[in-house]
This record gives C-alpha cells, sequence and structure tokens, in this order.
C-alpha cells in the first residue's frame, strides 16, 4: 500500500557550459544529443525512455549505474539527463550543472511512503502515516520549500 507525500520534479541537467543551459527550447533542439541513462529496470531509465519516445528522439545512449554517475558524467559534458530535483539540488545550487527548460512538459513524478499490506503495522509507522497524511506535514513541507 502506498500514500502519495509530494511531487517529484524532474528536470533536464547539462553541463553548465551547455549553449542551452538556462534556456527554454523545444524539445526538437535536444537532438543528436547524448543522453545519460540509468540501467535496464530502473524506473528512471523507463520514465526517460518513454519521454525520449514520445518525442520521437532516437538519440546516443550512454547507461550509467547510478545518479551520482550520471552528474559527473554531465559535469564533464558527456551528455545530458533527466534527473530528480531533489537528486541534483546541491549540483544546481552549487552551479555544478545548469538545467534546460522546454516548452513540452517533462514528466510527472510523485514521491510515496510505501508500506506492506500484510502483517503488523508497529505504532511507529502508524504515526508517522498518519502525520504525512495530515496537514502539519502539508506545512512543514511548504515551509521547506519556500527556504530553499
Amino acid at each position: 500500500m502506498g500514500t502519495r507525500l509530494i511531487d517529484n520534479e524532474i528536470v533536464l541537467i547539462a553541463p553548465q557550459d551547455d549553449p542551452l543551459a538556462g534556456a527554454t527550447v523545444d524539445t526538437a533542439e535536444l537532438r543528436g544529443r547524448t543522453w545519460l541513462l540509468r540501467e535496464q529496470g530502473s524506473g528512471t531509465r523507463t520514465m526517460c525512455e518513454r519521454f525520449l519516445e514520445e518525442h520521437d528522439l532516437a538519440p546516443k545512449i550512454l547507461t550509467l549505474g547510478s545518479n551520482g554517475a550520471i552528474k559527473h558524467a554531465v559535469r564533464a559534458g558527456l551528455g545530458v539527463a533527466l534527473q530528480s530535483r531533489v537528486a541534483v539540488e546541491l549540483e544546481l545550487r552549487t552551479a555544478l550543472v545548469a538545467t534546460i527548460s522546454l516548452k513540452d512538459a517533462l514528466p510527472a513524478r510523485h514521491w510515496y511512503v510505501l508500506r506492506s499490506s500484510v502483517g503488523v503495522l508497529r505504532e511507529p509507522a502508524r504515526e508517522f502515516i498518519a502525520f504525512i497524511e495530515g496537514d502539519e506535514a502539508l506545512a512543514a513541507l511548504e515551509r521547506a520549500r519556500l527556504n530553499q
């Protein structure tokens, strides 16, 4: 069972010196770019493959095994990648990578709290789920978003 927690914003990251860094462009302008994707079976890879297919892009793909490897490869100028903003927040704040905004919508994803549907739900887990489903958690998330 799962409870939707918050949006998981996806961003397109590129090297800081990329000519499209900071710009808003048509997705078609990314033709010819190398895309950095996670390994087969990764949900992030599936999301990216779907995005590329929906926008009729058939780029060269470099497969890497972690978000960290993808961030380093982007910094080194090896390609662009769709990543969770949470995963690249530090690199964006410190200008190690940049974003390219697209006129087309990027995929929508969400964070969930998952729990087993079988077995006993222990009190700390029950209290946490009650917290995240309540107004107090939403207020805390909003405060955190405003402080970024």
